[in-house]
């Protein structure tokens, strides 16, 4: 992993989880990655593995690359990011992506340092949208 991005201001972020508790469990799903990366053989990628946690202890993923994931290898690492048992937050969701290259590193999707999954875009539209609580509430309901 090579660094954070945060999809919502640090000042939304820091009175719905303690920075040490975020901290932890950032540093959980660096660990749950490496293991995930290590037990799969692919072309080289890079890109964001976008984490939302919303109040309930309750986690999304997202994997965003720039070149494709085979989709059982892509499911498996989400998958796993999800087992990680996330912090509790309050009063909204926190929403963050993990910036990585894997097997060698790839081309990084567009929109890099904030990508947004594909599934994404029946939300935000040819113009975009503002990612605030209220889109995020509508991301957690998408299938998938």
């Amino acid at each position: 992993m090579h660094s954070i991005t945060l999809y919502l201001p640090g000042e939304v972020i820091e009175p719905r989880v303690p920075a040490g508790i975020l901290a932890t469990y950032v540093g959980a799903l660096k660990e749950r990655a490496t293991i995930e990366f290590s037990a799969h053989s692919h072309a080289g990628v890079s890109g964001v593995i976008v984490v939302m946690i919303k109040p309930g202890q309750e986690s999304r993923s997202w994997l965003v690359t720039g070149t494709p994931v085979q989709t059982e290898i892509r499911d498996s690492i989400e998958q796993a990011f999800e087992a990680v048992v996330a912090p509790n937050v309050s009063g909204g969701p926190v929403v963050f992506g993990l910036v990585f290259s894997a097997w060698g590193g790839g081309e990084p999707p567009p929109g890099m340092p904030m990508p947004i999954p594909e599934s994404w875009n029946v939300l935000s539209g040819p113009e975009g949208r503002l990612m605030d609580d209220a889109f995020f509430n509508e991301v957690g309901m998408l299938p998938g």
